[in-house]
């Protein structure tokens, strides 16, 4: 059962990770240099009406995929905070 004190010190340790992040102490997908926004746009036909969508997700601009989880959250060799060209 979460309790207030439970809550607290999760929202503390997510805030942080993200000023971690932020300021490239933790390096990870998130401030790395290759991860790259990725949109699709498309259409498909339900019951024969045009539905049209967007998909925001990201990949590896090296690697061009989405690596797994436990790779985004905690960075791989090829982490680069500036690509040095």
């Amino acid at each position: 059962m979460d309790t207030e004190r439970d809550r607290l010190l999760a929202n503390g340790r997510i805030d942080f990770q993200k000023r971690a992040i932020e300021a490239s102490v933790w390096q990870c997908c998130l401030n790395c240099e290759h991860w790259s926004p990725l949109v699709k746009t498309g259409f498909q036909v339900v019951d024969g009406v045009r539905v049209e969508y967007t998909d925001h997700s990201h990949q590896c601009g090296k690697w061009l995929i989405k690596p797994p989880a436990e790779v985004v959250a905690v960075g791989c060799p090829d982490w680069q905070h500036m690509i040095p060209f």
